[in-house]
């Protein structure tokens, strides 16, 4: 790839000031938790208001799925970094327990507001809002 030996990649411009701001020595899984919640809300923004094109659906999904990583990664490592070891089993089962329902349910709710509204319209707005309200909760 002649594109890569003259100039790097956006997404290595983008992740280098996140390590930076990581730090050398690890992260902390508050700050990456903040980070990620900062960066869902950019990508569900850019779906709801950017006009139809594959350069902002690329960037989408770059966004996004930095933004979705990083929760994974919170998910596993935080647990123990913010809420120590002990018990550590129990409350992981806890989160993922509480986590599958909306993940099972989001699909059908958020067809039946797409043939509701007569268009997918509504959809990013209302993804937006949980993904506000997940980070205010974080």
């Amino acid at each position: 790839m002649e594109l890569f030996r003259r100039r790097p990649p956006v997404w290595a411009l983008i992740l280098l000031p996140v390590l930076l701001w990581l730090g050398p020595r690890g992260a902390d899984m508050r700050k990456v938790g903040l980070f990620a919640f900062a960066v869902l809300p950019v990508a569900m923004a850019l779906l709801a208001l950017g006009p139809p094109s594959l350069a902002l659906a690329l960037l989408y999904g770059v966004v996004f799925g930095v933004g979705n990583g990083l929760i994974t990664i919170v998910r596993a490592a935080g647990i123990a970094d913010i809420l120590g070891r002990e018990g550590y089993g129990q409350i992981s089962s806890a989160i993922a327990m509480a986590a599958i329902l909306p993940r099972t349910a989001s699909p059908l709710v958020l067809g039946l507001v797409w043939e509701a509204a007569g268009g997918y319209g509504p959809v990013p707005w209302i993804l937006f809002g949980v993904i506000l309200l997940g980070g205010a909760a974080f």
